[in-house]
């Protein structure tokens, strides 16, 4: 089983990262795969000096090239579950959807909002990736392990 938050700091303050629904990260999966793809098959393995910065620089070419309604879409659902550390140190929502910044002063922060976004997908979509999800999703679906049922 995965840890249900985890906390960052980004500016100074203190962040607790929390799971998406299985349904809003299938979505936002679905949304983000054929773009990383694309990125993965843009830069070259065998220059290990550069491949992390090409890597990221190929991935936000991409993710650029996704409209305007999907990304604030894929960005609501990461900044939801995000939370910040309040003084009495109880984690309070960062964003409610539908109705936009629970922390007024995070609304002109651009850094801090796409450092959150950044830290909400990536703890929720590597586990996919690197657990052997979608090997796992694959499986069993080739016809020669669903033979068809005998007609009867």
């Amino acid at each position: 089983m995965h840890e249900a938050t985890k906390d960052v700091e980004v500016k100074g303050a203190r962040y607790q990262i929390g799971r998406l629904t299985a349904r809003d990260g299938s979505w936002i999966l679905l949304q983000l795969t054929p773009k990383i793809s694309k990125a993965m098959q843009q830069v070259r393995e065998d220059e290990p000096d550069t491949f992390a910065l090409a890597f990221i620089s190929s991935v936000i070419e991409e993710i650029a090239q996704t409209d305007e309604d999907t990304f604030r879409r894929i960005q609501e659902h990461a900044l939801t579950v995000c939370r910040r550390y309040e003084k009495d140190n109880v984690p309070m929502p960062v964003f409610l959807a539908g109705r936009g910044f629970a922390i007024k002063e995070l609304e002109y922060d651009l850094v801090a909002v796409m450092a959150l976004t950044c830290h909400a997908l990536i703890f929720n979509l590597a586990p996919f990736f690197t657990e052997g999800g979608f090997q796992q999703m694959l499986s069993g679906l080739s016809p020669a392990s669903n033979p068809a049922p005998s007609p009867n």
